[in-house]
């Protein structure tokens, strides 16, 4: 069945139509005139997210209490585990949050973090983009990269990405990158590689005259 529009405001341009929700046939105002498309009122938006929210809730719940599994079975193979039992406390109450500790990796950052009582923000978002870990004591954003960092336009669009998050944090913000190998070698070496990091970029920057990192310059291997 064709949509049917009746165009109730506007002149060339800017015209706004009615025309009838594709599930239980209210009206529904739109700028767009297109067949094909199917409108559907607000209340048959909100009906269908919530029921794509419930489809999806066991499947998200499973995946993220498997990222925990996967984190505790490496700090017990490190027989560490109980130098992070106050942590996990703190992780298992968020564990369930949307869009944090989308893998195992970042819940071990996240664990190492709050081992060390460091204060700090996960999934912050920043426009368009997304920070995995903001530290604001340190002035550092973290980022967990996986293998495919460093390869083809990923690199690329990570700097544009990198370049945003800077101009709204401000210049004396690092974006600091621990590798997913690096994390697995010794979670430990976190916070001192951070740390050295930023020692070691503040005396590149300092000795550049302009306070900015040359384009040799890389410390990607914590």
């Amino acid at each position: 069945m064709k949509n049917q529009f009746v165009q109730i405001s506007g002149g060339l341009g800017n015209e706004m139509y009615r025309t009838s929700c594709c599930v239980c046939g209210n009206p529904v105002f739109t700028w767009v005139k297109r067949q094909g498309v199917k409108f559907k009122c607000k209340s048959c938006r909100e009906v269908e997210r919530q029921l794509k929210k419930e489809k999806n809730s066991p499947l998200r719940m499973m995946e993220a209490e498997r990222r925990l599994e996967i984190a505790i079975d490496y700090l017990e193979s490190k027989r560490i585990l109980q130098d992070y039992s106050a942590a996990l406390d703190i992780v298992g109450k968020n564990i369930y949050r949307p869009g944090w500790f989308q893998s195992s990796n970042e819940i071990l950052v996240a664990l190492e973090l709050i081992r060390n009582r460091v204060k700090v923000r996960h999934q912050v978002k920043y426009g368009r983009w997304k920070a995995d870990f903001v530290i604001p004591d340190w002035k550092v954003v973290l980022e967990v990269d996986g293998s495919l960092y460093h390869k083809g336009d990923r690199k690329e669009k990570d700097r544009i990405r990198d370049a945003a998050i800077i101009a709204h944090l401000g210049p004396e913000w690092e974006i600091i990158r621990i590798s997913e190998e690096m994390i697995r070698l010794n979670i430990k070496k976190l916070i001192p590689a951070i740390k050295r990091i930023k020692r070691e970029r503040a005396k590149v920057r300092k000795s550049s005259g302009n306070g900015v990192l040359p384009s040799w310059y890389s410390d990607n291997q914590l």
